[in-house]
């Protein structure tokens, strides 16, 4: 590394902008990886390491939002550097989902380096390296950033065994891989078989697939194992921090269900489905507009602050699998609560059991399209 180039990671080192920041430590290991030359890069997303780009690309194309409006901006920290070159940098500015899809590079064009860190939630990293990775030549190098995040350590999980890719290591969160002269998967068919990942991996086990999630009706379901979690719990809820329930960790939690309809209790003639549930409502202002659905009807889900068992009564799903949701669409993100267990949950209620029975009575009319009624004990 030159020494202009350590003493501009040392200028750079406290910067922080909004999209959170490289450390200069590992922007430091990053670039004694990257090919040698005047380079042509690219990246999504924009902080300290459009700094240093700017420094050693003959031209940096940034896929980034435009932050510049806002507080603690990363646009404007890159901008106002005065270890900036803006000569070799061109912003992009706009959501990367959309930019890099409609931008046209030159014909032939390809990267010396590419680093991804633009939006983390799936399928986004994927689209990004899907418009990206054939513009890597052998020797090109591939930074990933967030890899600890699992959406984007799936990604590289796959792509580090692949026979497109030297692993020249991870650096804290972020990942480096060397593209080779091997070719991978072509883009114009389908040979998954010939992709490492699949067969390292081939067959996978379906068991988790399979789940057994039926009932016995009237019978309360206690949430108080990791089992009762694995069998009856789709998205969104995990176990409380303290045991003997469940937590729901996303504005949308399911409970899922399999009655049997040859069972007792299950008659085809029983047209009303009785959900016991013992909750404990999480934060007052989470229950604003909470509503728990089952088949095409919804019911609003009152705040309780200690536990307490509420009843609500639906029409029948025309499915026999019961799908239970509850939402919390004002739910906001909990962050560092001691240990970071909260860390990124939105979180809404305490669950400590369910008991399901069917009836042959209506329930009581609502707005709804199936209508619902609200019955407390």
């Amino acid at each position: 590394m030159s020494r202009d180039l350590y003493e501009i990671l040392k200028n750079i080192s406290a910067a922080t902008h909004r999209g959170g920041a490289f450390s200069s430590e590992v922007l430091a290991s990053v670039i004694t990886t990257l090919p040698s030359g005047p380079l042509t890069t690219i990246e999504t997303g924009c902080g300290k390491s459009t700094i240093v780009f700017s420094n050693i690309s003959k031209r940096h194309y940034v896929f980034a939002y435009d932050d510049r409006r806002l507080d603690n901006s990363s646009v404007l920290m890159v901008q106002t550097s005065p270890d900036f070159v803006s000569e070799s940098t061109k912003f992009i500015y706009g959501p990367t989902q959309k930019t890099l899809r409609s931008y046209t590079f030159e014909d032939g064009e390809y990267f010396d380096v590419v680093l991804l860190d633009g939006p983390h939630g799936y399928p986004f990293p994927d689209f990004e390296y899907a418009l990206l990775y054939e513009r890597l030549r052998e020797g090109s190098v591939l930074i990933i950033d967030d890899i600890h995040i699992p959406s984007i350590g799936n990604m590289f999980d796959t792509l580090r065994v692949d026979r497109m890719y030297d692993e020249v290591g991870v650096f804290s969160t972020t990942g480096v891989l060397r593209r080779t002269g091997v070719s991978g998967v072509p883009s114009d068919g389908d040979h998954w078989y010939e992709q490492q990942y699949n067969v390292s991996q081939f067959p996978l086990s379906m068991h988790k697939y399979q789940v057994d999630r039926s009932f016995k009706a009237g019978k309360a379901l206690h949430f108080d194992n990791r089992q009762a979690l694995d069998r009856y719990c789709g998205r969104g809820l995990e176990m409380g921090p303290s045991g003997g329930c469940i937590q729901t960790t996303d504005i949308s939690a399911t409970l899922r269900f399999d009655p049997s309809t040859n069972s007792d209790g299950w008659r085809d003639d029983l047209s009303t489905v009785v959900l016991n549930i013992e909750y404990k409502s999480i934060y007052e202002d989470a229950s604003v507009g909470a509503t728990i659905t089952l088949g095409a009807s919804s019911q609003a889900l009152p705040f309780h602050d200690k536990f307490k068992t509420a009843q609500f009564k639906f029409s029948r799903p025309r499915e026999e699998r019961m799908i239970v949701t509850f939402l919390h669409p004002n739910a906001i993100p909990e962050h560092n609560r001691g240990n970071k267990r909260y860390e990124f949950r939105r979180l809404g209620l305490f669950i400590k059991s369910v008991a399901i029975e069917l009836l042959s009575e209506v329930p009581k009319s609502s707005s709804h399209s199936w209508g619902a009624g609200l019955w407390r004990k």
